[in-house]
């Protein structure tokens, strides 16, 4: 992966235009899910 493409993905992470995915709401997903939708990104679970 060149340099140029590295940058533009830290950039939209930085400003939270991705979305995140969580396979599986149990103990584990839920907590993550509520991490990542506090922290600004967008969040789809799937159970």
């Amino acid at each position: 992966m060149d340099r140029d493409a590295v940058a533009a993905i830290a950039g939209r992470i930085r400003v939270r235009d991705y979305t995140v995915g969580i396979i599986g709401l149990g103990y584990v997903g839920i907590p993550l899910a509520l991490t990542a939708c506090r922290a600004g990104f967008r969040v789809i679970g799937f159970d």
